[in-house]
């Protein structure tokens, strides 16, 4: 018997709001790489939608903590799906991360 293919992880839309407060679309929503950048890791974790935050400041943290661990490609930081989808885990198990 054969099964479906897993559905691939999805980068959701990006949005911006524009002079006029208004939601602008800026990127639209794709498969998800195995392997992303700090910006994608922001859209992935969604950090983007949550208000009063800096989300890059957010991941920052969460990497200086250990609690996300990057691998460095050259002298670039990148995060694979599997630890993104670990520290989600983490999140959602332990609820060990405070904002």
């Amino acid at each position: 018997m054969t099964h479906p293919a897993p559905t691939p992880p999805i980068l959701p839309a990006r949005y911006e709001r524009d002079s006029a407060g208004s939601l602008e679309l800026v990127e639209l929503a794709g498969i998800a790489p195995e392997i992303m950048t700090e910006a994608e890791v922001v859209r992935f974790l969604r950090l983007d939608t949550v208000d009063g935050i800096d989300a890059h400041k957010t991941l920052e943290r969460y990497r200086c903590s250990g609690v996300l661990r990057p691998t460095r490609i050259s002298r670039k930081l990148f995060y694979s799906l599997d630890e993104l989808r670990r520290f989600v885990r983490l999140q959602t198990d332990g609820d060990q991360l405070e904002e």
